[in-house]
């Protein structure tokens, strides 16, 4: 598996910054290259609720993946797996540091041999980071602009 690491201290309260990335049907927001983001099932966010995407990858691509919350320990902790498409396990750890909270996000993805092929192709891994990054950064200024609400 690849596995992509950014981090990022935001100015905001740990709260604030775990209840916003709790909601990932919010990701829209705030992730540059997402499409969609749609949550899939009723009630509360927690462990089992899952989410539709849909990003916009190179070559005009776009790329349906499906996931769900695996582990959730607020304010510290959220990670979600795919549970369909793009092949993927996020974790989101937070750490409050004098009113600033460090963020720190790992994904790892895999690629079946046909994808790999067409995404190497296509700058997949390149897409990825970047993607990271901007996604990290879209974060940090969507709370520091005051957009992200609960």
């Amino acid at each position: 598996m690849a596995v992509i690491e950014q981090q990022v201290s935001i100015e905001a309260p740990i709260e604030k910054v775990y209840e916003y990335i709790a909601h990932p049907e919010r990701n829209k927001e705030w992730i540059p290259d997402v499409l969609e983001s749609v949550k899939l099932t009723e009630g509360p966010n927690g462990p089992g609720s899952r989410f539709r995407f849909v990003t916009r990858a190179p070559l005009g691509l776009r790329v349906t993946a499906e996931a769900a919350i695996v582990t959730m320990d607020p304010p510290h902790l959220l990670e979600f797996c795919s549970t369909r498409g793009f092949d993927h396990c996020g974790r989101w750890e937070l750490e409050a540091r004098d009113g600033v909270t460090l963020v720190r996000f790992r994904i790892r993805y895999r690629l079946s041999r046909m994808e790999a092929v067409v995404m190497r192709a296509a700058g997949l891994n390149q897409f990825v980071s970047q993607h990271v990054e901007e996604s990290i950064e879209g974060l940090r200024r969507a709370l520091a602009n005051g957009k992200a609400t609960s």
